[in-house]
């Protein structure tokens, strides 16, 4: 931890490593003294998502009327999808005010042993910018096992949601 300039009355702390740090500020002018302890926690740096791996299965989904909070998702929102496991099989930014997609959602290559995207049948969930959202339809958040098929899903999160 290292201060910008220690005996500022303004000044800034930085921290190398992530852990919890006790700061103590004392100020003494000869008779009073007084101190304070605050404690700061500072959180690892995230892990980015593994890059979505593109595969020969997919589904594309897309929808002209996506809500965030009411109102038409906005202009770089980005629309994530990710299989039951856990596993990210699709993103989309988003280029133009409540629509996302064509997004392709990757299916599981059958002749690997790795889980790399969905498998047939798998119900996909659906986040705007981190918030998990709702499928309000047409179609299903299923997958197919069709190859390059389409599926006009229109997706939202709630107010209460996105916070």
């Amino acid at each position: 931890m290292s201060l910008a300039d220690a005996s500022a009355v303004d000044t800034t702390a930085s921290f190398s490593e992530a852990g919890i740090y006790v700061l103590r500020l004392t100020a003494d002018e000869g008779e009073l003294q007084a101190s304070d302890d605050v404690t700061i926690t500072v959180n690892p740096e995230p892990t980015p998502p593994a890059p979505v791996i593109p595969t020969d299965q997919w589904v594309n989904f897309y929808s002209q009327n996506t809500a965030l909070n009411g109102q038409p998702v906005p202009v770089e929102s980005v629309i994530t999808a990710f299989d039951p496991d856990g596993v990210q099989c699709g993103e989309f930014t988003v280029s133009h005010a409540g629509w996302y997609g064509v997004m392709p959602v990757y299916g599981d290559d059958p002749a690997t042993p790795e889980d790399e995207r969905a498998e047939p049948g798998d119900e996909i969930s659906f986040y705007i910018d981190g918030h998990l959202a709702t499928p309000v339809g047409p179609d299903s958040p299923l997958t197919a096992s069709v190859s390059s098929s389409t599926k006009l899903l229109r997706i939202a999160v709630a107010s209460s949601a996105a916070g």
